[in-house]
């Protein structure tokens, strides 16, 4: 193909863009694409109800935060503003969330906790639709070895307990949370953890220590030793990490 058929397709595509994720389509560009500008006008309002519907899916709790209203506006304001830059749907969720975050921060009347809400809802529909790729040659768990943590698992520490569905003013703090695949339906899960469970999950996932190791490098930054007490807590951590599928074992 010569540069200037190249430089062309290019513009075609440009144009195409344009058509779907502007506010509105501009008349240049639906001359340049040619054939009847009916048909590209609908061709956009599918592409569009089909974002709108996969944002609704994956923000349900948001959406009824916010109001149907006050939501649909931010998803239109997005596309314009922040098309989307990935080709898979798996990702639209994560890019939504990430620019309607920022956004809303110079927003008034925002309920404080609106974006823990965000950020939740995102990494529960990444981990529902993730396409990760578990590691070769993973052996039963040991504590010499590397652990091997489901990639699909997400952590979060939020300022508000977005994580508790039964209350209407989620109450503030310091909140860590595991969103994790169900071994028993591959749906997900918000797991609420402890901050000595999630610091060592977030070595572990890490993958540059052995589960040792992780666990000595935290104690000593927080000057203290193992003691019963600790190597209990820690057996029952273990344990259910391993069991709900979060630890796929050691490498």
């Amino acid at each position: 193909m010569s540069d200037a058929a190249f430089d062309e397709v290019r513009e075609l595509q440009r144009a195409f863009k344009r058509i779907c994720f502007d506010a509105s389509p501009a008349e240049e560009d639906l001359r340049l694409l040619g054939a009847d500008p009916a048909r590209w006008r609908l061709y956009r309002e599918m592409v569009r109800l089909r974002l709108r519907e996969l944002l609704q899916s994956a923000f349900p709790r948001t959406r009824a935060l916010l109001g149907a209203t006050r939501f649909t506006t931010l998803g239109n304001d997005w596309l314009t503003a922040h098309p989307p830059r990935t080709r898979y749907l798996r990702d639209i969720a994560g890019e939504f969330a990430r620019w309607t975050s920022g956004e809303m921060r110079t927003h008034e009347n925002v309920p404080a906790h609106t974006h823990d809400l965000l950020a939740l809802e995102a990494a529960r529909w990444e981990c529902m639709h993730g396409q990760e790729r578990v590691p070769a040659n993973v052996v039963e768990f040991e504590f010499d070895r590397v652990p091997v943590v489901d990639p699909g698992a997400r952590l979060l520490t939020l300022e508000y307990a977005v994580n508790d569905e039964s209350v209407a003013e989620p109450r503030r703090g310091s909140f860590h949370v595991c969103v994790h695949r169900r071994n028993s339906d591959y749906g997900t899960e918000v797991w609420t953890l402890n901050q000595m469970a999630a610091r060592m999950l977030a070595g572990w996932k890490s993958g540059d220590e052995t589960a040792q190791q992780t666990i000595a490098r935290i104690l000593r930054e927080d000057g203290t030793s193992a003691d019963e007490k600790f190597i209990d807590g820690l057996g029952t951590v273990l344990s259910s990490m391993i069991e709900r599928g979060v630890i796929l074992g050691s490498r």
